[in-house]
């Protein structure tokens, strides 16, 4: 028997390809994953508290069984020998909190630069501390210095998602962290 592709898939692959006019995106479509939302500005801070960089408003909203994938890529600056950290809201619910301390890049007086991504599973009871952090940074060269990992510290929102805010600390006010190309996709049951 022919796998044939569902009605719903051709109008999402049709809406990728008029709407963000990306052939990748299209792809992404075709397997299962939509963008629900994008902040392709660089965001920064150089507070040394949990502070909002970036908040994305998710278009369609997400309900509580849909997995979502946020990406991007993140930096911090030299200026003194401190760590620094990114975080994630889910709607207002500091899921991640950002916390210099955890040493997401290295304490070394350098920048650094590298990319994050949160996996955010379906939000059920008994499973709403399943959203994982991951990052990899390093200095300007090949090596990563830091492969980072982190998992939610409280329990998710069930309810549906209509924001993704990404929280900075720079550790140091010396210290510029920013975040970029931040992209979210949801990945949709087959």
């Amino acid at each position: 028997m022919a796998w044939t592709t569902p009605a719903a898939l051709v109008t999402l692959t049709a809406i990728s390809k008029t709407t963000f006019g990306d052939p990748v995106l299209a792809n992404f479509a075709a397997l299962g994953m939509i963008q629900v939302g994008k902040d392709t500005t660089e965001r920064s801070t150089t507070s040394t508290t949990e502070t909002d960089l970036s908040t994305i408003a998710l278009s369609p909203n997400c309900g509580a069984g849909v997995p979502l994938l946020v990406c991007g890529v993140v930096r911090k600056s030299a200026g003194a020998a401190a760590s620094a950290m990114i975080g994630l809201k889910c709607n207002t619910t500091s899921v991640i909190t950002a916390n210099a301390a955890a040493a997401q890049f290295t304490t070394t007086d350098r920048a650094e630069e590298g990319f994050f991504q949160f996996w955010i599973p379906p939000r059920v009871t008994g499973y709403l501390r399943s959203v994982h952090m991951e990052s990899y940074t390093g200095t300007t060269t090949e090596d990563i210095t830091t492969e980072f990992h982190k998992k939610a510290g409280v329990d998710m929102p069930t309810a549906t998602l209509t924001q993704i805010v990404i929280t900075g600390d720079s550790g140091n006010a010396l210290v510029t962290l920013a975040v970029d190309e931040i992209y979210v996709y949801a990945m949709l049951a087959p």
